[in-house]
C-alpha cells in the first residue's frame, strides 16, 4: 500500500497529531514516473554533452600553438636614422609631417605556407592572441632635433577608416565640438580635447603615456680668460615623476578566424612558398598611429624628434 506525505510535523513534547494516509491512484503514479524518466533522460543528455566537450578540449590541446614575431618598424626616407621616431606636429601620413603612422599593421606581417613556426598548413588559422610589445624611450636633448624643455604625453590610437580602409584619410580623424567640421590631429591641447570622428573612423583602442624629457647640460661660450659665473646651464633638470621610458603591451583587434588567399603563381621564384599575396590575411586590417602633446600646451614642431618606439608584433595562433 503506497503511503502519502505526512500532513503535519511531529512536535517535541506534544502528542503527535493524527494524519491520513493518502493512497495514490494509478494515474498519479504514472505521472510521477514520467517526471522521473524525463529527469533521467535530461541527465543522460547533459552527461553526453559533457563527455563530448571534454574530448573536444583534449583535441584542441593537442593542436600546436604557434607564434610569429615581427619587428614593427617604419623607414624614414628623408632621415634614415629617424626610423620609428615620433616626430612632433600631430599625425600625418608622411613621417616628416608628424607622429608615427602605420596604415595597416598587417602589412608588416607575413605567414606563408609551411609546417614549422611562423608558417601555416592551410588557408585558415585560429587566433589565440595578437598584440604589440613595445618600449618608449625619450630621446636626448638636442638644440636642433629635440629642443623640448617640458614633459609630454604620447598618445596611441588603433582605428580603421570605414570608407577607405586601405587608404585612411587622416585629415578627418577629429570632429569639431559642434559636429560640423572634420579636422586632422595637429598635436595641440585644444585639438586633443576634440572627440574622434567616430562616424568616419572605427576607433578600436586608445592609450596614453606621460613621459619626461632627458636632462642635459649645455656649455656656454666662455670668455677668454674665463670669468666667474660662466660654465654650464641645465636643461630639464626639474624633479619629476614622469619616467624617461615606458614598456607597454597593447592587444590589437583580430577576428577569431584569420583567412589567407589561395595563391598559386604559374611560375613561382625559387624558395617562394605561396607568394607575397598568399602570406597576407584577407579578412582583417587596422591602422595604428602615435602622436604627442606638450605639457605646456604649445603645438609641437614637426622638426623635433621627441621619443623612439621599439616594437614587436606578436601573433599566437593554432594551425589546423
Amino acid at each position: 500500500m503506497a503511503y502519502g506525505r505526512r500532513r503535519s510535523r511531529k512536535t517535541r513534547g506534544r502528542k503527535r497529531p493524527s494524519y491520513k494516509r493518502r493512497v495514490r491512484t494509478p494515474s498519479a503514479r504514472k505521472a510521477i514516473g514520467s517526471k522521473v524518466s524525463r529527469y533521467s533522460r535530461a541527465r543522460g543528455v547533459n552527461r553526453a554533452i559533457a563527455q563530448v566537450s571534454k574530448k573536444v578540449d583534449a583535441l584542441s590541446r593537442t593542436i600546436e600553438t604557434k607564434i610569429d614575431i615581427t619587428e614593427l618598424a617604419i623607414d624614414n626616407p628623408g632621415h634614415p636614422d629617424w626610423a620609428n621616431y615620433v616626430v612632433g606636429g600631430g599625425l600625418g601620413e608622411v613621417h616628416a609631417d608628424g607622429g608615427l603612422f602605420y596604415p595597416n599593421v598587417w602589412d608588416h606581417f607575413s605567414l606563408p605556407n609551411g609546417t614549422r613556426q611562423s608558417r601555416r598548413i592551410g588557408n585558415k588559422v585560429t587566433k589565440v592572441s595578437f598584440y604589440i610589445d613595445g618600449l618608449i624611450t625619450s630621446l636626448p636633448y638636442s638644440q636642433t632635433t629635440n629642443a623640448y624643455v617640458h614633459g609630454y604625453v604620447l598618445h596611441m590610437v588603433v582605428f580603421k577608416d570605414k570608407k577607405e580602409p586601405e587608404d585612411p584619410d587622416l585629415d578627418k580623424m577629429k570632429i569639431s565640438a559642434d559636429g560640423q567640421e572634420e579636422k586632422k590631429i595637429d598635436g595641440s591641447i585644444l585639438n586633443y580635447f576634440l572627440p574622434y570622428n567616430r562616424a568616419r573612423m572605427r576607433i578600436y583602442k586608445t592609450r596614453s603615456w606621460k613621459l619626461g624629457q632627458s636632462p642635459a647640460n649645455i656649455p656656454l661660450v666662455l670668455p677668454n680668460p674665463p670669468a666667474a659665473g660662466y660654465g654650464y646651464y641645465g636643461i630639464n633638470t626639474q624633479t619629476t615623476r614622469a619616467p624617461l621610458f615606458r614598456r607597454f603591451r597593447v592587444h590589437l583587434p583580430c577576428p577569431q578566424q584569420v583567412l589567407f588567399e589561395t595563391y598559386h603563381p604559374p611560375d613561382p621564384p625559387p624558395g617562394d612558398t605561396g607568394g607575397a599575396r598568399g602570406a597576407k590575411p584577407v579578412n582583417t586590417r587596422c591602422s595604428l598611429g602615435f602622436f604627442l602633446t606638450r605639457s605646456d600646451g604649445q603645438a609641437p614642431l614637426n622638426s623635433q624628434n621627441v621619443c623612439k618606439l621599439d616594437m614587436q608584433l606578436k601573433f599566437k595562433y593554432k594551425d589546423a
